[in-house]
């Protein structure tokens, strides 16, 4: 059975803290090269973040912006269920493994990256994650009903409760939440090569942990962080290493 986790891709200026603060919010490493330059991390409760430095990057992005990908077991695998859908797919050869993209209906282009099955030259670790944690990706859309049927052909099912603003979709390996675009929202990189035209989104967690003791452990690791109570919500609100204001919120 194919299954998709939920991975945005962070590219940071300094990839090596923000890989420290996802470590300090609860996820654990799973693999990394280089200097702590790079890392995928997995959250307990589902969902994973790959970070990336801005430097060599192959779209067109600045330093804190985050992009939506999703992670899979086997690329192929994953091509064929989703044509079987009437979802266009590519797929091709990375030094890593296999890697395969998805077009949207926006225009935009996912990727659908392989789990590494030979490191070759990564390092990989065990991991021990927060298993009240969950990884959100925030994507601004206009068209609620093509990215919901798009997303459906992940295995996401929408939470009851959506409204004009906001419907989150989930599976067992995260959640995509679409929303209403913001001023200032934009909706994709740019880049001549179709495939690295990806949607941008907004990093964000839910966890299943008292959000005060969230905050407790995130300030006493250095990290600017409040309780913020609104009429939509009660939430965390960090800074991270990127300049980047991340929400938490409770798991629904």
């Amino acid at each position: 059975m194919t299954t998709f986790a939920t991975m945005p891709l962070r590219y940071s200026a300094d990839p090596a803290a923000m890989i420290r603060f996802l470590t300090d919010l609860g996820m654990a490493r799973v693999v990394t090269a280089g200097a702590d330059n790079f890392a995928t991390l997995v959250a307990g409760g589902g969902g994973r973040v790959m970070v990336h430095s801005v430097q060599g990057a192959d779209a067109t992005v600045t330093a804190g912006e985050t992009v939506l990908c999703f992670a899979t077991e086997d690329s192929d695998e994953a091509a064929a269920h989703l044509d079987g859908k009437g979802v266009a797919v590519d797929v091709w050869d990375e030094s890593y493994g296999r890697q395969a993209m998805a077009a949207m209906p926006s225009g935009g282009a996912v990727w659908i990256n392989e789990e590494m099955a030979d490191l070759y030259g990564y390092e990989g670790h065990a991991a021990a994650p927060d298993p009240d944690l969950v990884v959100a990706a925030i994507l601004p859309t206009e068209d609620f009903d093509a990215d919901r049927a798009f997303f459906q052909q992940f295995g996401l099912t929408s939470d009851p409760g959506a409204d004009e603003w906001w419907e989150g979709m989930r599976s067992g390996g995260g959640v995509v939440g679409l929303h209403r675009p913001e001023e200032g929202w934009a909706p994709l990189t740019t880049s001549d090569d179709p495939r690295y035209r990806f949607p941008r989104i907004h990093l964000g967690f839910e966890t299943s942990a008292p959000l005060g003791e969230v905050r407790d452990r995130l300030v006493a690791a250095g990290h600017p962080a409040e309780v913020v109570s609104a009429p939509e919500a009660t939430k965390v609100h960090v800074t991270d290493p990127d300049g980047q204001v991340m929400e938490i919120h409770p798991v629904p």
